[in-house]
């Protein structure tokens, strides 16, 4: 699951600096992208592979705060 999450964030340029971990289902996001817009994106490639229960953000927008979701 972890590969599979991981080649779908890949195929974006704006999410390359996006590390992804799996534990059990869920999917922890961490990282920067450039913006708002590019978090969610993460966040639905994330949710559209097999398996996976649940998306925890803890992204960073470059030169703005962090928005953690659960």
């Amino acid at each position: 699951m972890k590969d599979h999450v991981q080649q779908s964030i890949a195929t974006h340029d704006d999410l390359k600096d996006v590390t992804v971990d799996v534990k059990g289902g869920v999917v922890r996001l961490t990282g920067t992208v450039p913006t708002e817009e590019d978090r969610l994106k993460a966040a639905v490639e994330a949710r559209k592979a097999a398996g996976v229960r649940a998306v925890h953000d803890e992204l960073r927008i470059r030169g703005g705060e962090s928005r953690r979701s659960g």
